[in-house]
């Protein structure tokens, strides 16, 4: 037995909401991503900064603002890869 017209076209509304949805969520993502790499770029010129005036322990904020700066590398590539999960973005190379 197979769907009516009824069923069918409330499957397309369904199918097309779903496809919003992801979009937004895949922006949303991107967003949080390049948010949290720049949080991660500003932590990372304290850390220079404190090492800079002699504040405590050079050597750690120097590892410290290394380590912010690896993060938010990972977060701008976790952005561009949620860019390209949205449906009218190019497929990665």
């Amino acid at each position: 037995m197979g769907s009516t017209a009824s069923q069918a076209k409330r499957a397309e509304e369904l199918a097309e909401e779903s496809r919003r949805q992801s979009e937004l969520a895949a922006e949303n993502a991107a967003t949080a991503s390049r948010t949290s790499a720049e949080v991660h770029e500003s932590a990372a010129l304290l850390h220079d900064r404190s090492a800079e005036i002699g504040m405590g322990d050079a050597e750690a904020h120097r590892r410290q603002a290394q380590w912010h700066r690896q993060q938010a590398q990972a977060d701008r590539a976790e952005a561009r890869h949620d860019e390209h999960m949205q449906p009218d973005s190019e497929p990665p190379d």
